[in-house]
């Protein structure tokens, strides 16, 4: 391990910002990351610690073998469908009085949307269009995109921002001590934008769900009513279809049911002699 503390610095290389004892075994540090963290969690740290070790590599900061070499990636078993929320538990959650309009509001556009709820949380009030029930915001990568809803968000939303002309939709319940971007702060009153973690924890605290939670019980809804691909795909602003169908739920149990007793044969016998 001396070489990796001794190894002479080449000239105009950066300066190294770690030090490493002398006489410690190589995986000693990397070996008490906590063993209980997510497989996701794991593997993206792991990456991290296998880039910064080549870069060193590369510069001459390092030499020997990689230390990381024993840390081995961690199998992710995430089940989509265990984050789908009860249709039950979704509509008893609709139809409480106890909630807030503007938090009412933001979880029925979510849902409606099936969009991302740090996308929505961008909104201002020029990117809607509430005749059409439809609005434009910067998707994942600043693309932008579409959004549509229904009716009942629709009148939601009017009474949220009736009013109002202009900045955010979604504003912090009260104003902030720090400075805020005029862009993110409502002239009228100086509340500013509302936060994803605000939003999670209203959301959270009450229900006990995720917002993630709302995107994947749509996604799954949208599939069970026969949602083409494609159509799902702009819905959710997906690039990648592998992504939609391996990460997210597909149809549920009574979907797939239903879809046998629709394709039964001796069921379609049965509806053909009936007809004749």
């Amino acid at each position: 391990m001396s070489a990796y503390a001794t190894s002479p610095r080449p000239a105009g290389s950066p300066p190294a910002r770690c030090q490493v004892r002398r006489g410690q075994p190589p995986n000693q540090g990397y070996k008490r990351a906590p063993s209980l963290a997510a497989p996701a969690t794991w593997n993206l740290n792991r990456a991290a610690l296998r880039s910064f070790l080549a870069y060193c590599t590369r510069h001459g900061l390092i030499h020997g073998p990689d230390p990381s070499g024993p840390l081995q990636a961690r199998a992710i078993r995430a089940d989509p469908d265990r984050r789908v929320i009860p249709a039950r538990q979704l509509q008893a959650l609709w139809h409480r009085s106890d909630i807030a309009l503007q938090d009412k509001t933001f979880r029925r556009l979510a849902y409606d949307s099936a969009a991302r709820a740090g996308e929505l949380l961008g909104l201002d009030l020029a990117d809607l269009d509430l005749d059409a029930k439809t609005a434009v915001l910067a998707g994942k990568g600043g693309i932008p995109r579409q959004v549509n809803w229904y009716t009942h968000t629709a009148h939601l939303l009017a009474r949220l921002t009736t009013g109002r002309t202009e900045g955010p939709v979604f504003l912090a319940s009260r104003r902030r001590r720090a400075p805020v971007a005029t862009a993110d702060r409502d002239p009228a009153t100086g509340r500013a934008r509302l936060s994803y973690r605000r939003a999670a924890e209203c959301l959270t605290g009450t229900t006990g769900w995720t917002l993630h939670q709302l995107r994947h019980t749509r996604i799954r809804e949208l599939k069970d009513h026969g949602c083409p691909l494609p159509v799902l795909q702009k819905i959710t602003g997906h690039r990648s279809l592998r992504t939609l169908t391996e990460h997210y739920p597909g149809p549920s149990p009574e979907a797939v049911r239903a879809w046998y007793n629709e394709s039964d044969p001796a069921a379609r016998r049965r509806r053909a002699g009936t007809r004749t």
